[in-house]
């Protein structure tokens, strides 16, 4: 047992592989009828985040994070970007769209915008409008569209991408 009634406990998770890795816990007390819950958990294990052995030439954090192993071979399930004109104003404006997981498990999202592709990268998403965002089918990841502001315009630069961390 622990010290304090299993307030605080900790389990070393052996035989974790390399992707998503689902378990349960399960706690039950000492009380007549016992009181039992139970809760699933995801833990994601990435032996080398900066190997690449799923897609040649992507990072297995951003395979992961983007669920590339569901797409098939190749870089489909990758960020894009495009120009795009907005129906309300008509203005062209840069999009990204990008697959991310729905439940994050351990991975943060973040779109970053530059005007020189020169540190430092905006990541506070002033610049930045959800256009949408649509459950893939999958069951584990949904496609996300944002616009980039302001509007392309002749003679300004505007350069986007999308970062990953590990919590």
């Amino acid at each position: 047992g622990s010290g304090d009634a299993f307030a605080h406990w900790n389990y070393s998770l052996p035989g974790l592989v390399d992707g998503a890795n689902s378990f349960t816990l399960t706690a039950v007390d000492a009380a007549v009828p016992p009181n039992e819950t139970s809760m699933g958990f995801m833990v994601f294990r990435i032996a080398d985040p900066e190997g690449s052995s799923g897609t040649p030439g992507v990072a297995d954090l951003l395979h992961h994070a983007f669920n590339l192993g569901a797409v098939g071979v190749g870089r489909d399930g990758m960020p894009s970007v495009r120009a795009e004109v907005h129906p309300g104003d008509g203005k062209r404006y840069l999009t990204v769209t990008y697959r991310r997981r729905i439940q994050a498990a351990g991975f943060r999202y973040f779109v970053e915008t530059s005007e020189t592709l020169q540190p430092p990268w905006n990541d506070t998403g002033s610049d930045v409008q959800e256009v949408s965002v649509l459950p893939n089918g999958d069951g584990v990841t949904e496609s996300v569209t944002l616009r980039i502001t302001p509007a392309v315009v002749d003679g300004l630069r505007k350069f986007v991408r999308v970062r990953v961390e590990l919590d």
